[in-house]
């Protein structure tokens, strides 16, 4: 079993021939405290080892070296090992460091040191000796952007005397001033429009309303269920103060959230006849979930429609020397079950239907 020895060590000998300058770099080492954890190896007796960690000059943060120095029975070094780039030589300073170190502790008995516990390690002895100073976060921390600090706004009206900000502010205030202007000009002319769309949406229906007095509707009678009763006449029947206010409120068509409900619970043309027309290829099922579960189309075809709508109808008008009134989704006085969403309204000297393929 090893003995470890790690003070009062006796002095050793050697033949190692240093450079001139070496022994006092091992000296400046060993004053400068970077020779650390020294001790000494004996077995029966005998000390045969003494190894010790050297903290570098230049890297002091990175691992120390390890130095051993190989001795005999009489204290005479046969060998030496390190770990620094230098060790081949045998000759490092860091050999140096402990050969003064062992031969100037000798005699010194345990209680002759200070003592050992509680000492720093060697990551601590070298950070609090090598530590260069704080960093200019921890000096000058930053300020509070809160209080004073915060800019202040001023106007071009506590400026008294003329100057380039002066007129700079002054020209922003007109700036916002105009486009305020603008701004409100432009929701005005949009509720007008609004309005005007709406109006003749209205005139339009009442127009409707007498070519269909003209003519006999085809009808069939059928008897509701209680249930379905309650629901049709909750959700289908409607006035026509009602029909007046849902197609003037859905003239955006595709675009409005409410045109899509109210076209959900009745039978359209553009939604639901081709699939009545095609009935005997489709059970009374298929058929039903078809039209209460509808698939919504988008393609390269609808995008492109949608985005030219506005465009034909300019150029339809211009073509034709007439104009095209547009409407909402126009549900049946007699039949509510049925609506139309018709593309727009031409008014020439008559009144007659702007349909898709008329558009095209």
């Amino acid at each position: 079993m090893d003995i470890i020895i790690k003070t009062g060590f006796e002095s050793v000998k050697h033949n190692i021939r240093f450079q001139p300058q070496t022994e006092l770099k091992g000296k400046k080492l060993v004053l400068a405290e970077h020779v650390r954890n020294v001790e000494e190896l004996r077995k029966n007796g005998n000390s045969y080892l003494i190894r010790a960690h050297v903290i570098r000059q230049t890297s002091v943060t990175l691992k120390p070296y390890v130095t051993s120095l190989i001795i005999n029975d009489s204290r005479v070094i046969t060998g030496v090992k390190c770990s620094c780039v230098y060790n081949p030589s045998s000759k490092c300073k860091h050999v140096a460091a402990i050969t003064f170190y062992i031969n100037n502790k000798v005699s010194l008995t345990k209680t002759s040191n200070e003592q050992q516990w509680g000492k720093p390690s060697i990551r601590q002895f070298v950070q609090n000796k090598y530590f260069k100073g704080r960093y200019f976060q921890d000096m000058f921390p930053p300020v509070s952007k809160t209080g004073c600090c915060q800019p202040q706004p001023i106007t071009h009206n506590e400026l008294l005397q003329e100057s380039s900000l002066k007129r700079v502010l002054v020209a922003s205030v007109q700036t916002q001033d105009i486009n305020l202007i603008t701004d409100v000009i432009s929701k005005m002319l949009d509720i007008v429009e609004s309005l005007i769309e709406q109006e003749e949406c209205s005139a339009c229906l009442i127009f409707f309303n007498i070519i269909r007095s003209e003519f006999n509707l085809y009808h069939s009678d059928y008897t509701l269920g209680e249930n379905l009763n309650v629901y049709y006449e909750k959700h289908v029947v409607v006035t026509e103060e009602d029909i007046i206010h849902i197609c003037c409120n859905t003239i955006k068509q595709s675009a409005c959230e409410n045109w899509y409900a109210i076209r959900h619970v009745r039978i359209s043309a553009s939604k639901n006849i081709h699939s009545i027309k095609i009935r005997a290829t489709k059970t009374i099922q298929r058929l039903v979930s078809s039209i209460l579960k509808p698939k919504k189309v988008d393609c390269a075809a609808t995008r492109y429609g949608l985005r030219n709508e506005q465009k034909a109808l300019l150029l339809y008008e211009k073509f034709n020397f007439c104009q095209v009134k547009k409407v909402g989704a126009i549900i049946s006085k007699d039949q509510p079950w049925l609506c139309a969403s018709i593309d727009g309204v031409v008014v020439e000297y008559r009144v007659w239907l702007c349909d898709k393929a008329s558009r095209s």
